[in-house]
């Protein structure tokens, strides 16, 4: 890594290069469900919001929090391809009613929760 050029446009190796950047992925993939928001991130990260808002951006090419959400859902889908129920998986990545992580799963997956498991049980049976 050390060795890896300057680059422009966004690079997940060029963001663990960058020492706060790499510090605020390792936090959001240690703790998925922490009660995130930008200012605990950055003071977390020892910058200010503005600073890391705009440098998480260029690195990895979307803001923080959309990337903290995106990566929930991730984890949500895996939970729900274990088998886990719905309700104990919104409870697991934090939200506190059904009804939220299905608009919440909804907006970044483009299916409700129920809908993305069926799809998964349908494609494993056809395989």
């Amino acid at each position: 890594m050390e060795n890896l050029a300057d680059t422009q446009g966004q690079s997940w190796l060029a963001a663990m290069k960058d020492e706060h950047i790499s510090r605020a992925l390792i936090l959001i993939h240690q703790e998925p469900f922490k009660k995130w928001n930008l200012a605990i991130l950055a003071i977390e990260c020892g910058m200010s919001r503005s600073s890391l808002a705009e440098r998480f951006n260029h690195y990895v090419g979307q803001p923080p929090m959309q990337y903290i959400n995106r990566w929930r859902m991730q984890l949500a889908s895996k939970l729900l391809s274990d088998g886990m129920s719905i309700v104990c998986v919104a409870e697991h990545v934090g939200y506190s009613s059904e009804s939220a992580f299905q608009k919440a799963f909804k907006r970044y997956v483009g299916l409700t929760a129920g809908e993305w498991r069926a799809k998964q049980q349908k494609m494993l049976t056809n395989s």
